[in-house]
């Protein structure tokens, strides 16, 4: 995910004593599933050694190779998920990037399925940002500026937004990471476009797996309202695809706010500049 350095601070229960009985190709002897939380469970998972190719380095520039590994058994866990889906809802999945990383072949046990769809259910409290900080430390998404909005910032902040800016025609999510954004602003807006644009592409597939079955989702050349999901960086987005979007557009200000002298043409100063993400200079 291309994000600028923040400068604000806004920050089926079951036991199963081997995981290699479920599934052969994890290198551990046991793995003992937390009872305390959904979120544990699947985490607890992920922190196995499996036998998967690591995602490429380049994808997360700064992740270790540990890190990496943990991420392809997540695009494993992920294409789980969305097995049954229709082709539709799969569409989210289309970039080459995100076909690669479902396409490991681990087989995750079904309390790791169960504790996963129970993870997904409760959106407000995103534990898949809480996942990604899990298994990905802070310093290692540093070079990608990867941080996460807490919801309550984020409902603040389109509460903000529409009492002084009404609705907007469309909304762009820049550096969109797991979508909690995205999502907030497509239930405010369901008339809007909202753009999800993120150059990092496990965010962006957490992003997919929290929408395909949920929003309307439409491609890139695609006009009305819906979800556009866009793997790319967004500054090099920006330069292109902003004068083409409906007027009345809501500023790239998650969590990214471009002061007057920076906003692309046509942009305005917004009002949410400085409380919450870091402003571009």
């Amino acid at each position: 995910m291309h994000k600028i350095p923040h400068p604000v601070t806004c920050q089926r229960q079951r036991h199963v004593q081997s995981a290699s009985h479920n599934q052969a190709s994890s290198t551990e002897d046991s793995l003992t599933l937390s009872t305390s939380a959904p979120i544990e469970t699947v985490i607890d998972w992920l922190m196995l050694r499996h036998e998967v190719e690591p995602v490429p380095p380049e994808w997360v520039p700064g992740a270790s190779e540990s890190e990496r590994l943990r991420l392809a058994a997540l695009g494993s866990l992920v294409n789980s998920l969305v097995g049954g889906a229709d082709a539709d809802s799969r569409s989210a999945f289309a970039a080459p990037k995100l076909q690669t990383w479902l396409s490991e072949r681990l087989s995750p046990p079904e309390e790791v399925l169960l504790a996963a769809e129970q993870v997904l259910i409760d959106d407000k409290t995103d534990w898949l940002a809480q996942i990604y900080g899990r298994i990905v430390s802070g310093p290692s998404r540093r070079t990608l500026g990867t941080f996460f909005t807490p919801p309550s910032e984020v409902d603040w902040m389109i509460s903000r937004w529409a009492d002084s800016q009404g609705s907007p025609a469309a909304v762009v999510d820049v550096g969109a990471g797991v979508g909690i954004f995205t999502t907030a602003a497509a239930r405010r807006w369901p008339a809007a476009q909202v753009w999800s644009v993120d150059v990092n592409p496990i965010t962006l597939g957490l992003l997919a797996l929290r929408v395909h079955r949920s929003f309307p989702l439409r491609g890139s050349d695609e006009n009305g309202p819906g979800l556009r999901l866009v793997l790319d960086d967004f500054a090099a987005w920006m330069e292109h695809a902003w004068t083409g979007l409906p007027g009345g557009k809501a500023h790239p200000w998650q969590p990214t706010v471009y002061p007057t002298s920076t906003a692309p043409e046509g942009a305005s100063r917004s009002p949410l500049e400085g409380r919450c993400g870091s402003v571009r200079t």
